[in-house]
């Protein structure tokens, strides 16, 4: 089962300034820096999903848009587990959790992968998470590059995990 959580404007600026922010740090960029707004509002979904459910979290150095030494690490951890938060933004052809391959075999691997599907272009007006990919499920994907010259592990959003089975929050989501 897909949970919804609606999309705020202090999402949305939070979302564009870290973006814009990041771009400083960024060397070459598939999408000339646009998509670290999308990421980054998936990952601003995802940590109001955690706090509504009174779900306990973490994030590396406080806050996961405030990391120290490096962006390709963890977004949260939750009940003890490292968790990625991957966003899929709003167009028809977009289905599946991308996980880059190059990344994921040199080592960059999360116990979790979330997927957060942003419904509405060009500012989300709510978000779907989608479900989740535990790392095992990553590394027995099948692999193809989708048109920006990386190749990624993907898994169709329709055949994750229902988010309510990640570790935990089974216990304390209301039923």
């Amino acid at each position: 089962m897909s949970e919804v959580v609606i999309v705020t404007e202090k999402m949305l600026a939070d979302a564009k300034l870290i973006g814009n922010e990041f771009r400083k740090y960024q060397g070459k960029s598939i999408l000339n820096g646009d998509g670290n707004f999308y990421g980054f509002l998936g990952e601003l979904v995802f940590e109001a999903y955690l706090k509504g459910l009174g779900i306990p979290y973490s994030c590396k150095d406080g806050h996961f848009l405030r990391q120290k030494g490096g962006w390709d690490t963890y977004d949260f951890i939750v009940y003890g587990s490292s968790v990625d938060v991957k966003t899929v933004r709003d167009k028809p052809d977009y289905k599946n959790l991308l996980v880059e391959k190059k990344k994921f075999d040199n080592g960059v691997k999360y116990d979790y992968y979330v997927a957060v599907r942003l419904v509405g272009e060009p500012e989300p007006t709510q978000a779907v998470i989608s479900g989740f990919a535990r790392r095992e499920d990553v590394m027995k994907a099948e692999f193809k590059e989708f048109g920006h010259g990386v190749v990624d592990y993907f898994l169709p959003l329709d055949e994750l995990h229902p988010i309510s089975e990640l570790t935990g929050f089974d216990k304390v989501k209301p039923k």
